[in-house]
This record gives structure tokens, sequence and C-alpha cells, in this order.
């Protein structure tokens, strides 16, 4: 009798197998990897696209409401000075008289309208009084020019945020405020902004006829619609989160927090 042995081919070795095995694997999570980096490298040129946009947006605004408040303003002013002149060198009850009177209300509607397109297009209290009057200022404008009764409790910001980031809060607000005047029906909304060392919270509640928060968000045409797209974006660029709370007939809640940088 002999005692033999049968090596196996190189390719039949346990080594060669465990080899093989983790090369997969490590190709197969390479991959992965490679991928993830994709997708993350795509989003982050997607959010600075959206970020430059919006800034790019916010500047033409101010561009254009300066020029709208110097130029065009300052002009309305001039000529409605010089028709209420000779308005009153005319003689009284003159047809001319009457003329210059209906000229100089006319000029006093376009002074009005641009002040107000001037405002929307930038508030002048962000840049004059500070976040926290501006905020303010603009729950009470909504609330004027409606029946809805609003009530506010507005924590001090002013320095909260950098320059940059206190016109992205601001149009969150407004934002909100209009969803809520444009499509909830609602009778009462309650606005609360808090601060503490760690972050910024704003809270928008109404008691109007609500919304699905699941399906519209789900589909593009509704979030534009409302608004949402636009307030999950300055959001995001502030380094925050919002949560959509919303049954049908049960009212909205919209929850914005934001963390404080060190």
């Amino acid at each position: 009798s002999f005692d033999f042995r049968v090596l196996p081919f190189w390719w039949q070795t346990a080594w060669f197998r465990s080899l093989a095995v983790m090369t997969l694997l490590g190709g197969v999570w390479g991959g992965y990897q490679v991928r993830i980096r994709r997708l993350t490298r795509a989003r982050v040129l997607q959010q600075e696209f959206s970020r430059h946009l919006i800034a790019s947006q916010e500047g033409e605004r101010k561009r254009i409401a300066a020029e709208l408040h110097d130029s065009l303003g300052q002009n309305l002013l001039v000529i409605k000075s010089r028709v209420t002149r000779a308005q009153q060198q005319a003689e009284a009850g003159g047809k001319l008289a009457e003329q210059l009177g209906e000229a100089a209300d006319m000029t006093l509607l376009a002074i009005r309208e641009v002040r107000e397109i001037s405002q929307n297009l930038r508030p002048v209290q962000l840049d004059e009084l500070g976040l926290t009057k501006a905020l303010a200022s603009v729950v009470r404008k909504v609330s004027s020019a409606t029946a809805i009764q609003f009530e506010s409790e507005i924590a001090d910001l002013d320095g909260a945020f950098p320059p940059e980031s206190e016109i992205n809060f601001y149009r969150v607000l407004q934002e909100c405020l209009n969803n809520v005047v444009k499509h909830s029906k609602a009778t009462q909304c309650g606005v609360v902004v808090t601060r503490n060392a760690r972050e910024v919270r704003l809270s928008v509640t109404d008691n109007g006829v609500g919304f699905v928060a699941a399906q519209t968000m789900a589909h593009p045409s509704a979030r534009e619609g409302f608004g949402l797209t636009g307030i999950a974006e300055r959001v995001h660029f502030l380094g925050g989160k919002v949560e959509f709370s919303s049954v049908p007939n049960q009212g909205t809640v919209v929850t914005v927090t934001v963390p404080l940088r060190a």
C-alpha cells in the first residue's frame, strides 16, 4: 500500500476562494461608495445652484427696490409737488384746477403703489429696524389686510442670524402667512417665534381647512401651489428642518427649527 495526497489546483484552495469572496464584496462596496459619492456631489451641486439662485434673486430684488425708491419714487414726489403748486395757483373752481387735482390724486396713488412694490421686493424694516421688528411688521401688515384674527409672539432675533440668512427666515414666515390667507379659509392664526441658546423655532398655526400633508408633499405641482418647496429650500439653506402637520378640516401647523451657530 502507498500513502499519497492529491494537492488541489491553486484556484481550488481555500485561500483563493476567500480572496475571491473578499474581492467581490470589496467591489460591491466600492461601487456602492462611488454611487453614494456621485449622488452626494450631485445633491451638493444642486443645493449650491439653488442657494446662488435665491441669493441672486434677493440681490436683484434689493437693487430694484432701491431704484424704485430712490429714482421713480423721488420723481413722482417732485411731480406731485409741482402739480399741487400749480393747482394752488390755478383759478379756484376752474377746469384746470379740477384736472390738476385728478393728476395729483393719480400721482399719490402711483407713489403708494411704488412703495408697496418696493416693500414687497425688499422689506425696509429688515435693513433699518432689524429682523424682529420686520417679522412683527409683516404679521401686522397681513392682519390688517384680512379678516383673519392673528396673534403673534416673537422673541428678539436681532443678531441671531448672519445678514444673508435673515432674509431667508423672513421669507419663510412671509410665505407661511401667504398660505394662511390664500388657502386656509381660517378665522384664527397664531405666530410664535422662540429662541434659546441652541436654536430658533417658528410655529404658524391656523384653524383652517387643512390638507393631506403627505399627499401634497408627494406632488411637485401641489407643493409649488402652496409654496412649500420654497419654504423647504430656504429652511434647508438655514441648516434647519421644517415640518408640515395638517389634517383636512382640522387646521395646519408649520414648524420650523433652525440651529444657531456657535
